[in-house]
């Protein structure tokens, strides 16, 4: 079972980077959420499955698979708050005082919004980068390793 499971995690890591190597400046904000998902569906498939790796190992690799997942998922957030906040900005019919006020207002907070939304995405290269190293890279490679693979590579050491 486990060389299996080996083949998949590979097979999903590699499609996760290839897919993340993808995004640019110009990228559309949904390939951010995309790539959120299948990061998820990654991770999910890492501790579903943590059993058969070493512990240190899979906590390591996580711990650096969530800074990732986490600048991804603000992203998203603010997305969806923004898109919330502009359809209910366009919902406004009434003419009154109040009215004016709420527009004016939620104007305000979708500026704001927009500006963290803006400084989140920035972040993504730095922060994509820095789960691409070559040691996370190595680590799933060592992690998705056989036995007579692994051992071979420690006496190497």
């Amino acid at each position: 079972l486990k060389p299996l499971i080996n083949r998949i995690i590979n097979k999903r890591f590699k499609s996760f980077i290839a897919d993340g190597d993808l995004i640019t400046e110009d990228t559309p904000d949904e390939s951010l959420h995309k790539l959120r998902i299948k990061g998820k569906k990654f991770r999910y498939l890492l501790e579903f499955f943590r059993a058969f790796y070493n512990r240190t190992e899979v906590d390591l690799f996580l711990k650096h698979m969530k800074k990732l997942q986490d600048n991804l998922g603000d992203f998203n957030d603010l997305s969806v708050q923004i898109d919330m906040l502009e359809q209910t900005l366009s919902k406004l019919k009434a003419r009154n005082k109040q009215t004016l006020l709420l527009a004016a207002s939620l104007g305000s907070l979708i500026t704001s919004l927009k500006s963290t939304h803006g400084q989140t995405r920035s972040k993504f290269k730095q922060t994509y980068d820095s789960f691409c190293v070559p040691e996370n890279k190595e680590l799933i490679k060592i992690m998705t390793s056989s036995d007579k693979e692994r051992s071979a590579a420690e006496r190497k050491k």
